[in-house]
């Protein structure tokens, strides 16, 4: 096992919050940005009535228009299909892979300054955007008349909330703060995906090329080892949910260190301290073993609905349950290959046994 059962469990019971969270916020994008919506603003047009929507919204200009495949009448069209598929898949991947390069350039040459604000900006994007659509049904299309513009003020409250919590996440490093945040970032993220990759096809696919990623970049080239140590050594900023724990014969040992260091009888950088320091173990999961996986399963709510998101839910996190029971300590392992094996297993009883 690769950490005691508890902090298994905490793991596994933060990535299923992060994932209800994330159809939380899908729910909403289909309500106020995406076809459900879009289906409202057209009744109204039919019906002469006019909606209430702000005229400003970083939160519209920030998602993308959903894609959409027709099914095929021909052979042709299938094949058609088949080449946007790989076309959009393609471009994703070239996307992602030039971000990586960027990022592992800026790394080597130790402009930590530009990755901190890198991290920073994309974390209080995807806070925001989380927030917007998470108060969205509760406040509904409720608008803010400022200087003659219309704002939503779901989003009046979302900015300046994001921005508290940014501050605690990355400046006052509150551990707490930096979990509850992540339950949250990661759906931000997806949501400006999903729209992309809401066919299930389209999301299998991508889901499939990550893993092939993840199996390369931490067994073949332990690139994403060396990252995850970077992030913690250096930025001292780590993209994923971080539970520090302490074995309990050892506890009682840093107890006694922290009570010497508040007497000043030691100091903090003493080889005593260090020696302490060692036996405090990381629980780490990665972002995107969090963000992926709900991007496919925001495909297959929106696809199949309710009770196909909560079958593929089961067995994603039964997948990452024993992948966590059955590896080594000290190993690193990849999660998306064990994740992606359990959104398939969903997907194959969601098609086989309810459609």
């Amino acid at each position: 096992m690769k950490h005691n059962l508890r902090i298994t469990i905490i793991i596994v019971v933060m990535f299923i919050i992060s994932q209800l969270i994330g159809l939380a916020i899908v729910a909403s994008y289909d309500q106020f940005f995406g076809a459900t919506h879009n289906k409202i603003v057209q009744q109204a047009k039919d019906q002469n009535i006019t909606l209430a929507e702000p005229n400003i919204s970083v939160t519209k200009e920030l998602l993308p228009p959903p894609v959409e495949i027709q099914k095929p009448q021909s052979f042709s069209d299938a094949l058609r299909n088949f080449g946007d598929i790989s076309s959009l898949i393609i471009s994703a991947l070239i996307a992602f892979a030039i971000g990586a390069l960027i990022f592992f350039l800026l790394l080597k040459f130790g402009v930590i300054k530009i990755v901190k604000w890198w991290f920073t900006i994309v974390i209080l994007i995807c806070l925001t955007i989380a927030s917007t659509l998470i108060l969205y049904p509760i406040l509904g299309n409720t608008l803010v008349n400022i200087l003659g513009a219309k704002f939503s003020l779901a989003e009046i409250i979302a900015v300046p909330l994001s921005l508290v919590l940014v501050f605690y996440k990355l400046i006052k490093k509150n551990l707490i703060v930096h979990n509850i945040t992540e339950l949250f970032v990661y759906p931000g993220l997806a949501i400006l995906l999903i729209p992309m990759f809401k066919e299930v096809i389209l999301a299998t696919t991508l889901l499939l090329a990550i893993s092939i990623y993840d199996i390369v970049a931490v067994w073949r080239s332990s690139y994403m080892v060396n990252l995850a140590k970077f992030q913690m050594e250096k930025l001292q900023i780590f993209g994923g949910f971080f539970v520090p724990y302490v074995n309990k014969k050892d506890r009682a040992q840093i107890r006694l260190i922290r009570a010497k260091i508040k007497a000043k009888k030691v100091k903090s950088s003493s080889s005593e301290v260090r020696n302490a320091a060692s036996k405090i173990k990381v629980a780490a999961l990665g972002g995107g073993d969090v963000a992926f996986p709900m991007i496919f399963l925001g495909s297959v709510f929106l696809t199949f609905g309710l009770v196909a998101y909560f079958i593929t839910l089961i067995t994603i996190s039964l997948a990452l349950l024993l992948l966590l029971l059955f590896s080594k300590k000290d190993t690193a392992y990849p999660a998306m290959p064990y994740l992606t094996a359990g959104s398939l297993l969903g997907l194959f009883i969601v098609l086989f046994f309810l459609i």
